[in-house]
């Protein structure tokens, strides 16, 4: 069971009637959530844990806290702690929170990356495809969901393929307005995909994790979710794929 910090303490008292930034808040949440684990790691850990640079850590120590730095941090933390009723239990209410606040992170990086230019041009792709062939570069799952979602859609013209090796007849076999569409969380079973995909005569666009992805550049319209944490490379392919579809505009 967890504990999380009361409204005795100098630190909730301290930010209890002031507004902050999204990044803010997920600092201030960590720390109040977590304060006995705050108290033992360093900033650098927290850093990592959080998903938050260690200057925005400072800042909030300081701007924030009215504090020092990190050092004061952990030193009023202990004097929290030492007070009576400084903490109370929580069984699940950190757990929903800190998932909210990386969705949040998820959704942040997939607004940033996509534009009008970017809907229009995947429109077009998919409206001029005679053949669409989906591949998922680490799961499978992400390819299989794809083919679902498109055909509620309303297109039938589209399958997936788990294993680019083995479906290389129709990967060669495909023509210059047909789709491509590669979805790729983070891990890849095959390096070089750009020599591999070069082959392909087709259009080919992709949701990728980062631009040094070797996917990016065989993409003729490729989307970037910029995960930094492996374990997020699912949820957001798999968001900006329902993103892009649930706007997907079909010409009949």
């Amino acid at each position: 069971m967890s504990v999380e910090l009361t409204e005795d303490t100098n630190i909730v008292k301290k930010v209890k009637d002031k507004e902050l930034t999204k990044t803010e808040k997920i600092i201030y949440d960590y720390i109040r959530m977590n304060p006995k684990k705050v108290l033992l790691i360093g900033i650098r850990n927290l850093s990592e844990e959080i998903n938050v640079s260690m200057g925005s850590i400072m800042k909030f120590c300081k701007n924030i806290l009215e504090l020092g730095g990190y050092s004061d941090l952990k030193l009023q933390l202990a004097e929290d702690l030492a007070k009576t009723n400084s903490t109370k239990s929580v069984v699940y209410n950190s757990v929903f929170e800190r998932l909210e606040n990386e969705y949040d992170s998820i959704y942040d990086n997939i607004k940033k990356d996509i534009d009008a230019e970017k809907f229009k041009e995947f429109n077009k792709l998919i409206n001029g495809a005679g053949y669409i062939l989906i591949y998922d570069t680490a799961f499978g799952g992400l390819s299989r969901i794809a083919v679902s979602l498109l055909y509620k859609k309303g297109l039938k013209n589209v399958e997936y393929v788990e294993n680019l090796n083995l479906g290389m007849k129709k990967l060669l076999d495909m023509k210059k307005n047909d789709v491509l569409f590669v979805i790729s969380p983070g891990e890849e079973k095959i390096k070089n995909y750009n020599q591999l995909l070069e082959m392909c005569n087709s259009k080919v666009i992709s949701i990728i994790d980062d631009r040094l992805n070797s996917i990016s550049q065989a993409s003729d319209l490729a989307f970037y979710t910029n995960v930094e944490r492996f374990e997020d490379g699912f949820i957001a392919a798999l968001t900006y794929l329902k993103t892009l579809i649930v706007y997907l505009d079909l010409k009949n």
